[in-house]
């Protein structure tokens, strides 16, 4: 768009990129920030170049590492430093991913077999929240069950260890026995067992479409996922609308979603820190179809990101975008980001992801650093894929 090579040309002077984030209030989570540590911490690297893939991906895979090399420690606990220094599932499972995508084994077994010895439950899921020692809470989070599902499946094949699929099958299982419910539109994924309902709570953030397809080969899975990959994208399509942003939270009714948080968790519906995965999530599909959901949302997205407004927490009220509470943050750029790449804007969402990392790296937060690494990586390299033309 007109001016941006000359803001891409401002922000590769580094420091000055760094001063002019922080001027614009940008960068945080709204969560505590944990104080910049490590040999990384708040130095950006070269800025992305569209002409040479390489570059884009060594910058992809440092991005990754410096999620592992700051928040998992070297007995494979991911530890969330900026919100007390307490572990949840979807934590471990981002390091399992991003650790396979980086072709570290020591790491991404380091991360499973923390898990296995201390989330996993009798029912083959994993309790989502470990602090001061112990589980605090055996509940299971369904994205955290799909993500490490998935990085299992995906270590099986890049690290040659039969037991790593047959745990990624376990897990699957586990997962279709205890997370999905009917709906009419097909089965979908609820947020954990808890959720199944009646009234079902279901995160639409919570399911990658791609992963789901992908757990339906596993050795002896039923198909019941190819099912919940349809059922996904089917319900994505009818919370979305035309181009609207997804709130966090659906209930399901028997004859459509009802846009709503959780008892106990607001009144309002919001896209938040969840919905702002979907974009990220979508645009990283090898199926056309789900890139599309993904670039539907750059007109919306895209504007406000560019003009240094990457924010999240937006009320969703009467099909209009309220900004009364708004937070501003890197994972709101790396959204952007996602649904530009998907709708062609290259140069702009390589921007936006190099302007989130910078962000991030001057008010470090375990989230923001999981979601600029995954989207980079989802993004730039095809280390999470399952598209025949990717390279494994």
């Amino acid at each position: 768009m007109p001016g941006f090579a000359r803001i891409i040309l401002i922000a590769l002077t580094g420091l000055a990129v760094l001063a002019s984030a922080i001027a614009l209030g940008i960068g945080t989570s709204g969560e505590p920030s944990r104080p910049a540590g490590g040999p990384h911490a708040g130095v950006p690297r070269a800025a992305p170049s569209v002409a040479t893939p390489r570059r884009a991906a060594d910058q992809a895979f440092g991005a990754a590492l410096y999620f592992l090399d700051h928040y998992e420690l070297r007995s494979g606990r991911v530890a969330r430093w900026d919100q007390g220094g307490d572990t949840v599932s979807e934590g471990e499972a981002y390091a399992m991913l991003l650790s396979v995508a980086a072709g570290d084994r020591r790491r991404f077994d380091a991360a499973w077999d923390w898990t296995r010895i201390h989330l996993l439950q009798p029912d083959g899921l994993m309790a989502w929240h470990w602090a001061n020692g112990a589980i605090t809470s055996s509940e299971s989070a369904a994205d955290a069950d799909v993500d490490a599902a998935y990085a299992l499946e995906l270590a099986a094949t890049r690290f040659h260890e039969q037991s790593d699929l047959a745990a990624a099958a376990a897990m699957a299982a586990a997962i279709a026995g205890n997370e999905t419910v009917g709906a009419p539109s097909g089965p979908v994924l609820v947020a954990g067992p808890w959720a199944v309902g009646p009234p079902a709570y279901v995160n639409p953030s919570y399911a990658s479409p791609s992963e789901l397809a992908a757990l339906a080969v596993l050795p002896g899975e039923i198909q019941s996922f190819a099912a919940l990959a349809a059922g996904t994208r089917a319900l994505v399509g009818q919370v979305l609308g035309s181009g609207a942003l997804p709130p966090d939270w659906v209930q399901l009714t028997n004859a459509a979603p009802v846009d709503v948080r959780p008892q106990g968790s607001g009144t309002d519906d919001r896209y938040g820190f969840d919905a702002v995965r979907i974009p990220v999530r979508w645009a990283g599909s090898c199926t056309a179809a789900d890139r599309r959901v993904a670039a539907a949302l750059w007109p919306v997205l895209g504007p406000a990101a560019l003009r240094g407004r990457a924010t999240v927490e937006l009320g969703l009220r009467h099909g209009e975008i309220q900004e009364h509470g708004a937070v501003k943050s890197p994972v709101g750029l790396v959204a952007a980001a996602a649904s530009g790449w998907a709708a062609g804007h290259r140069s702009e969402a390589l921007g936006l992801l190099f302007r989130a990392e910078v962000l991030d790296h001057a008010h470090p937060t375990y989230y923001s650093s999981a979601w600029v690494a995954l989207g980079r990586v989802l993004l730039e390299t095809g280390r999470l894929g399952t598209c025949p033309d990717w390279t494994n």
